[in-house]
């Protein structure tokens, strides 16, 4: 059976280790199975629509949203017309873990195209603009197809619908500290098939302890950016 550690974590609680060296989730020197479950359809506004984007700096704007991955998946930022200026926008939640996090989204002046995200976010709490469009535009945030992992570590298989497939993963990205603009420190499966809310993803990983020079990392990996 898929262990499904998420199912016993509080919200509001913290859960992040420093240096976690033992999980008692993860099998020494084996892989342990864990699911990552059945998530919705990617969608451009599933996380939120007509957040304004061309209103004052450090303007915040609440957002109530829970993915609906067991550890959090892939947000991405689209303008709804020309931004007219470079835009940004600092998206704040929290990972599987509760650990806070967060990512800036820098919109381009002259295009409408979709900005992805490179954080597994399991909760977005709020936005908060860092620098203004020029032209009246809002903005949405969505869901992408990258899905979060419980652990920094070595996937053996990864399973859909109850199949093995071919492994496509993000390595952790190991920048410390890390900053708004880094990547997942834990990684992240990218499935095969596109997800749909029926498919069931499950991956077979191997968690990897080891820390940087610094001591840092772990199980849990580097602590995220937040703010």
């Amino acid at each position: 059976m898929a262990y499904k550690d998420r199912e016993g974590f509080h919200t509001g609680i913290n859960m992040y280790v420093p240096a976690m060296q033992h999980a008692t989730e993860v099998t020494i020197h084996a892989p342990t199975l864990f699911t990552i479950g059945k998530p919705a359809a990617s969608s451009a506004g599933a996380v939120a629509t007509l957040v304004p984007g061309n209103t004052i700096v450090g303007t915040v704007f609440p957002i109530n949203w829970t993915s609906d991955a067991r550890y959090g998946r892939l947000i991405n930022y689209t303008p709804s017309a020309v931004p007219g200026t470079n835009n940004i926008v600092d998206v704040y939640g929290t990972d599987y873990l509760g650990q806070p996090i967060v990512e800036r989204f820098t919109g381009a002046a002259a295009a409408t195209t979709v900005v992805q995200g490179k954080k597994a976010f399991y909760r977005v709490t709020h936005t908060k603009i860092g620098l203004a469009a020029s032209n009246a535009i809002t903005f949405s945030l969505g869901t992408q197809n990258g899905l979060g992992l419980p652990f920094k570590g070595a996937i053996s298989t990864a399973y859909e619908a109850g199949a093995p497939v071919a492994i496509t993963v993000v390595a952790p990205d190991m920048t410390d500290p890390q900053t708004a603009i880094t990547g997942d420190p834990r990684g992240l499966y990218t499935p095969v098939g596109a997800p749909n809310g029926v498919i069931e993803y499950a991956v077979a990983m191997t968690g990897n302890p080891s820390v940087n020079a610094a001591g840092n990392g772990g199980l849990h990996g580097l602590r995220h950016f937040g703010g």
